[in-house]
């Protein structure tokens, strides 16, 4: 199993670190094989070391399905004006986007990563915020199975392509006929799972501990069948939020200004839903056990260093890897 925690290239994360060598101190004493480290903005690494990255998870668009398929009505109601939307993809055209995940995975390419990670989702702040989702499942699914097929035709890559759950619109592992509808549509033949396990448990608002949440991974594992097999990774943490949920539809959220200002607000609410804590009991050991990962992310939210070291100490010694 290759163990890492998560980590980004921009200046907020990498501030925390002196250099290269830090970086390798921060693993040593964690015993970690890596970082899983998500490029924003340029395609680079700074000053992390290619061989302590096994893994890259690609960027994401939250809202996308609806430029991609050019659809202005649903795009203008959710950026404000085209331009505004040619500004979050990088372009005018729904090609944009497959250009996006094209040079993000020739980057991984040349990093020699073992896996790249690709959110399977779709929602608007709308949505985001009240709950009332526009496109079905079987939508977001089939168009993201055809950007990615756009963006690695007649490319050689050697990474696995790893498929992570939301809990919108799209892939959420709660249904094992998506599962399948997504993992058959891809024709890249080294695909497979990223299942994270905080967004499984945001499906359920009904659980209340680590315990009722292990168990229904668990129990969203068995009903797979051979289609569990296809979990190749895991992002750990722990997410049992419904009462964050309730809180953010009784509350409302305000709707009011541009793009950028209504996504800060919906954030706000985004943040208590998915924290991305750690585990604090052996209810983690024993998902670990059963699933047994070929890749395993620590894959926390934290506001410093010292925070993270905290957040992987406690995990880690519950998941009794310390």
């Amino acid at each position: 199993m290759i163990e890492t925690t998560n980590l980004t290239n921009t200046a907020y994360d990498l501030e925390r670190y002196r250099d290269a060598d830090d970086v390798r101190a921060f693993l040593r004493t964690f015993s970690l094989d890596g970082l899983e480290v998500m490029p924003w903005g340029e395609n680079t690494l700074s000053f992390l070391p290619p061989d302590a990255v096994p893994g890259l998870h690609l960027g994401y668009f939250p809202c996308w399905v609806d430029f991609y398929r050019g659809q202005e009505e649903p795009v203008l109601r959710e950026f404000g004006s085209m331009q505004a939307a040619y500004d979050r993809f990088g372009g005018e055209t729904p090609e944009a986007i497959v250009e996006f995940f094209r040079r993000q995975m020739d980057f991984a390419e040349s990093l020699h990563v073992k896996y790249v990670v690709f959110h399977v989702s779709d929602v608007s702040i709308r949505e985001t915020v009240s709950y009332r989702f526009e496109h079905t499942d079987e939508e977001v699914i089939d168009a993201s199975a055809e950007v990615l097929n756009r963006a690695m035709e007649g490319r050689s890559y050697s990474f696995e392509l790893l498929l992570e759950n939301l809990w919108w619109p799209g892939f959420t592992f709660t249904r094992p006929e998506m599962t399948r509808r997504m993992l058959d549509g891809i024709g890249y033949p080294r695909t497979g799972i990223m299942l994270d396990v905080g967004h499984l448990m945001h499906t359920n608002l009904d659980l209340t501990g680590e315990r009722d949440g292990a168990a229904y991974v668990l129990r969203q594992m068995d009903a797979h069948g051979a289609l569990a097999s296809r979990v190749r990774g895991l992002h750990m943490n722990f997410g049992a939020t419904g009462d964050a949920v309730r809180a953010m539809l009784r509350a409302g959220v305000p709707q009011d200004g541009d793009y950028w200002t209504r996504l800060g607000n919906a954030y706000e609410w985004i943040l208590k839903i998915d924290p991305h804590r750690p585990f604090e009991t052996p209810a983690v050991a024993a998902l670990i056990r059963e699933i047994q990962p070929a890749y395993l992310t620590h894959e926390f939210i934290t506001k410093s260093r010292a925070q993270h070291e905290a957040f992987l100490k406690t995990q880690r010694t519950a998941a009794h890897l310390a």
